[in-house]
């Protein structure tokens, strides 16, 4: 017995500690009724049994609980023995109950009313009187306890927030047969022992202040209101919904478009600033060739063979040997040691262009030559387009007239 007791404080303690308390988990039934008991006594006569359970739902549809009875039942038999008892017992169970209303969702009903069932197991303890036309009367106080089983079928009310109305009827089958200290003349009924309740009591939720039982906390399948304009107003947002994820995709195509459009805009106007830039250099180199201003590599007008500009106005002529033929050559370094000359050329190798040399025996130097052309005018803006793109002290030498 103690160790059932200390069980089930045990689970109620746990259970307790893990409550939400969004709702009132915790209820305590307090019921009375009549018994009636089936065994060797045929006749029944009732009594009374009054009860007390306290109950914890984990759920909206499942509760754990432990419960204790007290009650009186008597019975006779008018035979030739004309045998008769009492029994004070006494009942301790520890078990669960399942609403039935709440997990198949019916609707409206499961907002005040629920059925259920329960199972529990326990022990009960008897207190026996018993008198016999043959063997007088008899006592027998038992103390031991004896095992039970029992289920119950039950049905709440709602009343309020704070209180149901309850009726069940629960039957317990003990694994004895002795609950009425009777033993038949001609033979011995080995069947245990089963005793019924018929009862009817009262509800009440424990905490929570102002919070709703959780058996009776309205679902979404159990709203009530206008259902047909709800679904009509569901579809509404349903179609705006859409509507708006369409037009969110017609606003990134867009942008999308416009951001393409910026950048070919940016890069158009990045290449019209090249080309002036292009067009202003090709202007001053044609002006400083035509002044006498135009420099060597060094960056000065050192160069032994300068012969002042010419009638044409150009700053160098030169007759140069290799393997080309043109009348003007692009410079872009000259070396008299080759192999400066030839590590020139592999630098602008590897920057994409085709580097030549050209030897210039009068003076024994080696002439970089970037590009060529025979037409004048070509030369001045290949020699600008260099200065800008590759290197700003590239110059032209023109082929010396014979």
């Amino acid at each position: 017995m103690k160790k059932i007791l200390l069980l089930s404080t045990l689970l109620l303690a746990i259970f307790s500690a893990n409550a939400q308390m969004e709702y009132k988990r915790f209820s305590l039934d307090l019921n009375g009724g009549l018994p009636f008991f089936y065994g060797d006594i045929n006749t029944k006569i009732g009594g009374f049994n009054v009860s007390g359970r306290l109950n914890y739902n984990l759920t909206r549809s499942f509760s754990i609980g432990a419960e204790y009875s007290y009650g009186d039942v008597s019975g006779f038999n008018d035979d030739a023995e004309e045998f008769a008892f009492r029994n004070k017992y006494m009942k301790a169970m520890i078990g669960a109950h399942f609403y039935f209303f709440n997990p198949f969702h019916f609707h409206e009903l499961c907002s005040w009313f629920q059925p259920y069932a329960g199972f529990n197991m326990g022990m009960v303890k008897s207190d026996i009187e018993s008198s016999s036309s043959i063997y007088g009367i008899n006592e027998e106080h038992f103390n031991d306890w004896v095992y039970g089983s029992q289920w119950t079928l039950g049905v709440k009310f709602k009343v309020s927030k704070f209180m149901d109305i309850n009726a069940l009827y629960s039957i317990v089958n003990m694994k004895s047969d002795k609950f009425d200290n009777h033993v038949p003349q001609y033979f011995v009924n080995n069947y245990n022992d089963v005793l019924t309740t018929a009862e009817l009591g009262i509800t009440l939720h424990l905490g929570g202040k102002g919070k709703e039982p959780i058996i009776w906390s309205t679902p979404p399948c159990c709203y009530e209101g206008p259902t047909d304009e709800l679904d009509s107003l569901e579809a509404k947002i349903n179609e705006l919904a859409e509507a708006m994820e369409e037009m969110q995709e017609e606003v990134d195509s867009v942008q999308e478009t416009n951001d393409a459009l910026n950048n070919r805009v940016d890069a158009l106007e990045n290449k019209l600033l090249s080309i002036e830039e292009c067009c202003s250099n090709a202007a001053k180199a044609a002006e400083a060739i035509n002044s006498g201003n135009f420099t060597n590599n060094n960056g000065n007008n050192t160069d032994p063979n300068y012969n002042g500009g010419g009638p044409d106005g150009y700053l160098y002529e030169a007759d140069l040997e290799g393997p080309i033929e043109a009348d003007y050559y692009i410079i872009s370094g000259s070396y008299a040691i080759p192999t400066n000359a030839t590590n020139r050329v592999k630098v602008l190798a590897e920057l994409g262009y085709e580097a030549i040399i050209m030897k210039e025996p009068s003076l024994g130097l080696n002439r970089v030559v970037v590009d060529y052309t025979d037409d004048y005018n070509e030369a001045i803006l290949k020699v600008a387009k260099y200065r800008f793109d590759l290197d700003p002290k590239a110059w032209i030498v023109k082929k010396r007239k014979k």
